[in-house]
């Protein structure tokens, strides 16, 4: 599915659809214009490992712990 402008013989806009390519070229040939926006670019993920996951939990609990005063044994 893409955006397209339908337009008048004077190339103003007159409707604005959300169809298929072959469709809109079957019934507005050369009265339309595509208006569909690039994709964005997916952002990249940093994959982190089982044991930096761990240390940055660990590191969490540890700060709660000094900040509430509390004493594992």
């Amino acid at each position: 599915m893409a955006i397209f402008e339908i337009l008048n013989d004077k190339s103003k806009v007159i409707n604005r659809i959300v169809a298929e390519p072959d469709f809109v070229e079957l019934h507005y040939k050369g009265l339309y214009r595509d208006v569909t926006p690039p994709p964005e670019p997916m952002l990249e993920v940093p994959v982190k490992t089982l044991e930096e996951k761990v240390d940055k939990l660990m590191a969490k609990v540890d700060a709660l712990l000094v900040s509430t005063g509390t004493v594992i044994k």
